[in-house]
């Protein structure tokens, strides 16, 4: 399973991000691709516990939908509605400038990724506690999504 805490999946990510450009267009759903940069960023802010949102965890959602969405589900293109902590037209963060938005992207990536194994992340608002293994997992299939939704 592909994970933000492999060197070589990190790596990857780094330049699809890099690939970017602000005028690149989506192959599917309503983002454009600064404000995709900044839904990206919000997700990391959550787990590094910077923006955190408040929980709508349930036992449901943090047991059988959690696993399933970490390990099982394969993310289909724009059929997964964005929470409105995470909608930058509604409480996401707004884009600014483009490559300032993408370094800091990259910035927010690499602080995940230098924690050590005992640092305790933030609670997802939906899946409860995930340990390092599930956020790596979560976050590298998220951001793959978002980067496949611009061809990148």
């Amino acid at each position: 399973m592909r994970s933000l805490f492999n060197e070589g999946t990190a790596t990857e990510l780094n330049t699809r991000f890099l690939s970017l450009a602000e005028d690149t267009p989506a192959v599917w759903g309503t983002m454009n691709a600064g404000q995709m940069i900044c839904h990206c960023s919000d997700a990391v802010r959550e787990a590094l516990g910077i923006r955190p949102t408040p929980s709508a965890a349930r036992l449901l959602t943090t047991t059988i939908v959690k696993w399933i969405f970490i390990y099982l589900l394969n993310w289909p293109k724009g059929k997964l509605p964005t929470s409105t902590d995470y909608d930058q037209h509604k409480s996401g963060t707004c884009p600014t400038d483009f490559n300032t938005d993408r370094l800091e992207l990259l910035r927010l990536l690499s602080t995940l990724q230098s924690q050590p194994v005992w640092f305790k992340f933030h609670a997802h608002p939906l899946f409860g506690r995930l340990s390092r293994k599930e956020w790596g997992t979560f976050l590298w299939k998220h951001l793959d999504h978002h980067l496949r939704q611009f061809n990148a």
